[in-house]
């Protein structure tokens, strides 16, 4: 019994012919299908009703396959309906079919849900499973093309249960196609290709190949929005398919396959597009609207045509070919475009066109009309990518923090919906953004944008993002960095096509220079810092163990250096006094080779740098500093085959200031070079009290403060010492007598603010007996006893203003009187005052004589609190440890602090300055105990407390802390003679947490072996 038989014995025969493959198969099996069953018409066995079944059956089957209007079927419908009861089921079907016709011919969609919708609740309570599988996949498509997303989710759940349940397994596949569509329009690109990968299995079980074209093609749209990285797989069984489906009509297309046709096409197009093959797409496409004469039948297509047309223009740089290509797609898209993604994504690039070309009102027009749009249609994907032009709008404007909100809330959005291809785009966009502003999360998003263009194998948009890598490290001063990430992007560059490598050169100039700029504005800045820290070893104002390892450090993060050492001949061998990232022995190993392969020797003799080539394709560099002294520097560099100028430069002026820091060494401790990388003692040295060197700093500005005060030591002028509560005031006044002519007489402090009027007087000037009544006998005053030498007078804003005259006296002429005497006295001192107080509002106020305060401030010395001094925190605090165990007689005993009690101390603001971190060391110390280790907890709680609140108002930490852990890893580093492992256990680290570390500082990582690759 052949089909047909069964056909006229099936009492349901519009869901026999809707199940029938032979519907979506070829051109030969649907003529015959629906030839046999015109034929059956004309039987008489058939009733009236069956006919019209049948007669519905084939208007099914037609409007898939036919050309014909629609208004022909809904005619036909009209005629049935008119054999049919209000509530039979025939009356359904003809319904169904209506509403169907609606959706997918007239896209009629609101028409649509009011026909589909009293049959969908009438169906619902009974048993006609299909047809009210059927009305829930046509009303819930209808739903999705208005909008009520929601909505359509439910009824297509509905009728994928439906079909799963009741069959048949053909139209449960199309109802996961439907569902997948929905699911791309809610940006649940993991869903739909899901959804659509069972479909395309159920199309190849039934041998459908429309359906498996159809959610193939799907797969491509969703590949598309999504930027997956099989989207070219997906576009390319698109396309094999569509030629084969295209024979399905035999050379008379129907109006829905020419549409499928064209939509294959224009996916490989769009990959085309995103893979940046320009030329080639170009010409497919201008082929294709020829071919199909798009702008006259089929305008949704010819939109897309046009705007896919003017993204290539776009993206080659001719702006006004684009606008133009743009505004047709605006013009040919129709009521259903009007209001669709593609619509959105039409003004999208309307408003980048603009934003090139400089139009920046045009373009926040049009970028805000397709945010609204794609809010309305709920389409993340064009809201997330629109958003990141508005923010590119905010940047030209200036507006950076507006910027910033856009394109934090773009990059959130596109990686919520896991949008690759624009994730990537918004990642180098905010990156780039980032990067200009000098921000320290751009290398955060440009990583992230490198990884997807991997992903995807987009070598343009990895250039690119090569680039901007390079750009914000040199602007974090990793310049070695850099230098790596414009190569990589120089590599990738020689495979581009034309038009990217002519649109990306100049950047990559660009880059290269700008990237010379900052290492030699760099360079004179480090030389500057350089020659300071050498001006301070020579002063020995702090331990010069404690710089040694970071001075290296500085040298070669300067010169972009992978390893160096300072070698020196000694004997017959050699001294290596400083290393960074080689050991004493592997650096021996490359001055012994050197100074063989000289025809003359090495060490001493030759001036002019030497340059050897090694094997691994790398450089090393010999710079000799001083043919008296006889030290090398060498320094191996892994970047470039030839080392230019600027670095030549940069390695003599550091040489000189290595040299000069090893000598001063050696000579301080009268010890042999090697000794000096792994000597463990920091304890500072020790200087005559009183003199300039006892005031430890590494701050600029204190080390300026200090050459103006040796200057103004050789005068007898008066000096005012400014500053706060126990910044060391009293430590310069003795400092300037003693580098003063007077250094022989006596220095006398007194504190003006902490004693009675009468009995500071007394103690100033002095008395003779019976002045008072406690003067029992005659009494000379510190003045008078001060005779020759200094007087230094603290708190002077305190005094008195009684007391304010009679030292303005003594100023003036010298004069001065005891109490309760008529004679006056000459006295030859000089005056060194001192204040915590603004004088000059004290005098504004009244409260201070205007021509004393001249007289005192002929000099002006303002000292720095300690909370604008970080770097000196470490070198006090180390200064005060040693003092402490001095004193308890423990002068082997050596205490480490932990990182975060470094950052406490570093980041507090010590209100009472360096006497206040005096005290504190000395609490520390005194509750110890046994414990080496100073930690967070030994800290005072006001100490810690501040830290937490630093930390929750700013969720950031300082750099100081950064630089405190790189300088207790370089030191142990230098220890252990650059042995990761026992440095590792000398930290208590794992090896791979030390690695860690080192890399995240910028602390190079692995030993360079250099001698191993020298001929």
């Amino acid at each position: 019994m052949n089909i047909y038989s069964r056909l006229i014995r099936n009492q349901d025969k519009f869901r026999f012919i809707v199940e029938s493959p032979a519907i979506y198969g070829s051109h030969a099996d649907y003529s015959h299908f629906v030839n046999r069953l015109n034929s059956l018409l004309k039987s008489d066995r058939l009733t009236e009703i069956e006919k019209a079944d049948i007669n519905l059956g084939l208007i099914y089957a037609a409007r898939h396959r036919s050309n014909e209007p629609a208004r022909t079927f809904l005619s036909k419908l009209d005629e049935i309906a008119a054999l049919s009861k209000p509530a039979d089921i025939l009356s359904s079907t003809v319904s169904y079919l209506r509403g169907s016709i609606c959706t997918l011919m007239v896209r009629d969609y609101s028409r649509s849900v009011a026909i589909l919708e009293p049959l969908y609740f009438r169906l619902r309570p009974t048993n006609r499973h299909f047809l009210y599988g059927l009305v829930a996949k046509a009303l819930g498509c209808a739903y999705m093309y208005l909008g009520r997303l929601e909505t359509a989710d439910k009824t297509l759940q509905e009728a994928i249960a439906t079909f799963h349940r009741y069959g048949p397994e053909l139209l449960y596949g199309h109802s996961l196609n439907d569902y997948a569509v929905l699911k791309k329009k809610m940006c649940h690109y993991l869903d739909a290709e899901l959804l659509l990968k069972t479909a395309v299995s159920i199309a190849k079980r039934t041998n459908c190949l429309l359906h498996e074209l159809n959610a193939y093609n799907n797969l491509a749209i969703v590949g598309l929005k999504s930027g997956a990285a099989n989207f070219g797989q997906y576009t390319h069984k698109a396309e094999a398919l569509q030629k084969i489906v295209v024979g399905i009509d035999d050379g008379d297309p129907s109006e829905s396959h020419t549409r499928v046709a064209i939509a294959c096409e224009l996916h490989y197009e769009r990959h085309l597009i995103m893979t940046r093959r320009f030329d080639v797409a170009r010409a497919r496409l201008e082929a294709l609207q020829r071919r199909y004469e798009l702008d006259r039948y089929f305008l949704r297509e010819s939109a897309l045509l046009h705007l896919y047309l003017g993204e290539i223009k776009l993206e080659t740089y001719d702006y006004a070919d684009a606008k133009a290509d743009l505004e047709l797609a605006n013009t040919k898209a129709g009521a259903d475009v009007r209001d669709g993604d593609i619509m959105s994504s039409i003004l999208r690039h309307q408003a980048s066109v603009e934003l090139r070309m400089g139009n920046i009102s045009e373009a926040r027009s049009k970028t805000v009309e397709c945010i609204r749009l794609s809010k309305r249609i709920n389409d993340k994907l064009e809201l997330g990518a629109a958003i990141r032009i508005l923010g590119e709008v905010h940047a030209q404007i200036n507006a950076f923090q507006k910027a910033n909100i856009c394109f934090h809330i773009s990059a959130n959005l596109l990686r919520n919906i896991q949008a690759s291809y624009e994730l990537m785009q918004s990642c180098v966009v905010f990156g780039s953004f980032l990067a200009d502003r000098r921000e320290p999360d751009a290398e955060l998003y440009l990583m992230e944008a490198l990884q997807i263009c991997k992903q995807l194998d987009i070598d343009y948009f990895s250039t690119w993002t090569e680039i901007e890598l390079a750009r914000s490290a040199s602007n974090s001063e990793h310049f070695t960095d850099a230098r790596k990430y414009l190569a990589k992007a120089e590599k990738i560059y020689k495979t581009l096509q034309k038009c990217d490598r002519r649109h990306l050169r100049r950047f990559i100039v660009k880059a290269n220079s700008d990237l010379d700029a900052r290492i030699l504005k760099k360079s004179l800045i480090s030389s500057e810092e350089l020659k300071t820290i050498c001006r301070v070893y020579e002063e020995a104002r702090f331990p010069m163990g404690d710089m040694k390892t970071e001075l290296a450090y500085q040298v070669a993060q300067n010169v972009g250096a992978d390893s160096l050492f300072l070698a020196k001949r000694k004997g017959r061998g050699y001294s290596v006094p400083l290393t960074y990232n080689i050991s004493i022995k592997e650096a021996k190993e490359i001055a012994r080779r050197l100074d063989r392969q000289s025809n003359q020797p090495f060490f001493g003799i030759r001036t002019d740098p030497r340059i050897f080539a090694l094997h691994d394709g790398t450089t090393l560099v010999c710079i000799p500093v001083n043919r008296q002294r006889g030290y090398v520097l060498c320094t191996h560099l892994s970047c470039e085959q030839t080392p230019s100028l600027g670095q030549l430069e940069r390695l003599f002026a550091s040489a000189e200031a290595m040299e000069r820091v090893a000598d001063q060494n050696i000579a301080a401790r009268g010890i042999d070079g090697d000794e000096f990388i792994v000597a463990e003692s920091s304890a500072p040295v020790t200087h005559p009290k009183g003199s300039f060197k006892e005031i430890l700093t590494i701050d600029a500005d204190m080390i300026k403060l200090i050459r103006l005060a040796e200057r103004v030591s050789s005068s007898d002028t008066t000096v005012l010492l400014e500053g706060d509560t126990g910044v060391g005031k009293e430590l310069f006044a003795r400092a300037i007598h003693k580098n003063s002519p007077r250094r022989d007489r006596a220095f006398v402090a007194i504190n003006s603010g902490g004693m009675p009027l009468g009995l500071l007087e007394s103690q100033l000037f002095g008395h003779i007996k019976g002045a008072f009544t406690d003067a029992v006998r005659d009494r000379i005053g510190l003045i008078e006893d001060a005779q020759g030498g200094t007087v230094f007078l603290d708190e002077v804003g305190e005094m008195s203003a009684e007391l304010q005259i009679k030292l303005l006296r003594l100023l003036e002429n010298g004069e001065f009187r005891r109490l309760g005497e008529n004679q006056l006295g000459i006295a030859d001192v000089r005056v060194i005052s001192a204040t915590n107080r603004d004088l000059l509002r004290e005098v504004e106020r009244g409260k201070f004589r205007r021509d004393l305060y001249y007289r005192l401030g002929a000099v002006k010395l303002r000292v720095p609190a300690l909370r604008f001094r970080k770097r000196d925190i470490e070198l006090l605090m180390r200064h005060f440890l040693h003092q402490c165990a001095c004193r308890n007689r423990h002068t082997s005993r050596y205490f480490e602090i932990d990182v975060k009690a470094m950052e406490a101390l570093e980041l507090y603001n010590w209100p009472g300055n360096v006497r206040e971190l005096q005290n504190e060391i000395l609490r520390i110390v005194s509750l110890i105990g046994e414990s080496d280790v100073i930690r967070f907890g030994m800290l005072s709680q006001s100490i810690k407390d501040y830290l937490n609140s630093r930390i929750r108002s700013n969720g950031l930490l300082e750099r100081s802390v950064e630089c405190y852990e790189r300088r207790l890893i370089l030191d142990a580093l230098s220890k252990n003679d650059w042995n990761r492992l026992r440095t590792a256990e000398e930290l208590g680290l794992p090896r791979t947490t030390l690695l860690a570390k080192m890399k995240r500082l910028n602390v190079a990582t692995r030993h360079s072996h250099v001698y191993k690759s020298l001929t």
